[in-house]
């Protein structure tokens, strides 16, 4: 099956024989009178066809009525015979057999001195050099062929077939070499006849494809190809597209049950019938007087494939939106989410055009109903407008605030990793660019979400004092809309940005130990050796110290006759840190 012109198009076969043809040369009825030393050295018309000698001298023996050629052997370099040619139109594609009876002069029994007969197909044409009146001449003395030479070894006539098997190219010629066998005398081959038998390709009316499947409510016209693959002639079709009505419309009304068609119309076309069963379709092929039926295209129906047909984006004025592959009897109903964005030419419609009243994003909804006996429901987002952010978000400190935007500041902690996000209204693409100077600080685009309309940013900024002002900007088909949004650092309390971890943690009996961690990707980088360690009470009194070896690790004892939380302090050349220690 295929396409072509927006018809579709199925090509029927079937496979089946024709008869044979057959053509004799009859040499023992042709009985020349006084024929010459070389009845071959003019061309000839023997039984219609043209003969003539190509090496040595044919002749014609009136005695047994038979062509004959004489072969013998001289020596290893010295093979004489005699080859003649007749004219025939071999052809490509078709395969040949070919019955020679012949005889040969003398055999000797136990002994292999037997002539063979060689047959060859050329497009070599004329006579020979040589061939008048002069016996056997030199010829090849090869065996080998396709058919391989036959060895002539009954004195008494009788058929040697050789069959030639599917033609790669025509020919023109079939030669016929007498050669002798090595260490042999001169022999003489008689030949009586010679039968072609022409074996044509079979007739191929091959089916392409069993099954046929047509959307529901397509009413695009379907064309039937019966392909002739082989070398049968056609006189004529019969198209059988089963009792009515069939489901089909043949040149526009409802077709019969069979259509005729001439011999040079291999093809039909028919329209399916809105809503209706359509019939498998079947030919009849009258080839050289026989009738071929070919097998059935089983016709089934299928549902199609059903979509939205419109813009991704509505700026401004109207567009056409439409269900692509919509089934003849179907109903459309149109809707719009969420409502007020834009409005419906015609909601009940097929094709309706729709208008902007607002800008967002919405979703078309139609419901597609009577589609072979079902409901199908699409959808398709259209962006309206161009795009605007209808909310913004960070969080500092775990804390989500609200994210200002143009002549106002957000305010993060430093050296905390901040997640800012932004929800917008019709985009299709939204990216963030900064800062606005050089700031100690790592940022990060992760993305658009075209599903869920955010956008998210991870911010993190080193030092303080300082504000970076970072751009983001949305996108689609009608334009894009772009927003500064400023960042300031503060010291915040509860720094994740934390290098140490203290354990246990409550303490029990007061001892405690200290262990360098890796920090968050997002930390700047410091000496984790540990120069000095505090310890404070509740009260930010000063209770101990420890001064430490330059190690990423350390241990003491805190002093257990205050129970509470203590505050142990880290210090590692210009980095603090402080960890709140239950002591039970």
């Amino acid at each position: 099956m295929y396409k072509k012109n927006g018809s579709i198009i199925f090509i029927l076969s079937l496979l089946t024989s024709l008869v044979n043809a057959q053509t004799v040369v009859d040499y023992y009825a042709w009985n020349p009178p006084n024929p010459a030393c070389d009845v071959l050295a003019a061309a000839v018309n023997i039984s219609g066809i043209q003969h003539q000698s190509q090496i040595g001298q044919t002749y014609y023996s009136t005695s047994a009525r038979s062509l004959s050629m004489d072969c013998r052997y001289v020596s290893s370099s010295s093979y004489l015979g005699m080859k003649y040619r007749l004219a025939y139109n071999f052809k490509q594609g078709y395969s040949y057999e070919i019955k020679v009876n012949a005889n040969v002069n003398v055999h000797a029994n136990g002994v292999d001195q037997d002539p063979r007969l060689r047959l060859d197909l050329s497009n070599n044409s004329g006579g020979g050099a040589g061939t008048v009146c002069n016996g056997p001449q030199s010829v090849n003395p090869s065996f080998a062929g396709n058919p391989a030479a036959q060895k002539i070894d009954d004195v008494t006539l009788r058929n040697y077939t050789f069959s030639f098997g599917t033609l790669g190219i025509n020919s023109s010629t079939l030669e016929i070499s007498c050669i002798p066998y090595a260490g042999a005398g001169t022999k003489t081959v008689g030949i009586s006849r010679i039968t072609i038998t022409e074996i044509p390709p079979p007739v191929s009316f091959a089916i392409a494809s069993s099954h046929t499947s047509i959307p529901c409510g397509s009413s695009t016209p379907v064309t039937f190809t019966v392909n002739n693959g082989g070398s049968g002639t056609p006189t004529g079709y019969t198209w059988n597209l089963g009792p009515t009505p069939n489901g089909w419309l043949y040149n526009g009304t409802a077709a019969p049950a069979t259509i005729p068609t001439l011999a040079t119309q291999n093809t039909i076309q028919l329209t399916p019938v809105c809503g209706s069963t359509l019939s498998n379709v079947s030919a009849t092929v009258t080839a050289n007087g026989v009738n071929y039926t070919t097998n059935s295209s089983a016709v089934t129906v299928t549902l199609p494939d059903l979509s939205i047909n419109g813009s991704d984006a509505l700026c401004s004025g109207s567009s056409p939106y439409f269900i692509n592959n919509l089934p003849c009897n179907a109903a459309v109903s149109w809707q719009a989410t969420p409502s007020g964005i834009v409005t419906f030419g015609s909601p009940n419609d097929p094709q309706t055009s729709i208008s902007p009243s607002g800008t967002g994003q919405v979703s078309i909804t139609a419901t597609i109903t009577n589609v072979c006996g079902e409901t199908v429901v699409k959808t398709k987002n259209i962006a309206v407008g161009i795009p605007s952010m209808s909310d913004g978000t960070f969080t500092k400190n775990g804390q989500l605030y609200p994210l200002a935007i143009f002549n106002s500041t957000n305010t993060l902690c430093q050296n905390v990793q901040s997640v800012v996000t932004g929800t917008w209204q019709s985009a299709t693409s939204v990216v963030w660019s900064g800062p606005g100077y050089s700031h100690p600080s790592v940022w990060q685009d992760y993305g658009f979400n075209n599903t869920t309309k955010i956008s998210t940013m991870q911010l993190h900024i080193y030092q303080t004092p300082g504000t970076g002002y970072w751009t983001v900007t949305g996108s689609n088909g009608c334009g894009s809309t772009s927003y500064t949004v400023a960042f300031d650092a503060a010291v915040c309390s509860g720094d994740p940005c934390t290098y140490y971890r203290v354990s246990p943690n409550p303490s029990k009996d007061g001892d405690i130990v200290i262990i360098s961690k890796p920090a968050p990707i997002e930390c700047p980088p410091i000496d984790p050796l540990i120069t000095r360690v505090n310890i404070y009470d509740q009260n930010g009194t000063l209770i101990k110290t420890k001064l430490n070896g330059k190690t990423n690790n350390t241990s003491l004892q805190m002093p257990t006759t205050k129970k509470g939380f203590m505050i142990v302090e880290i210090v590692s050349g210009k980095h603090t840190e402080k960890h709140k220690i239950i002591v039970q």
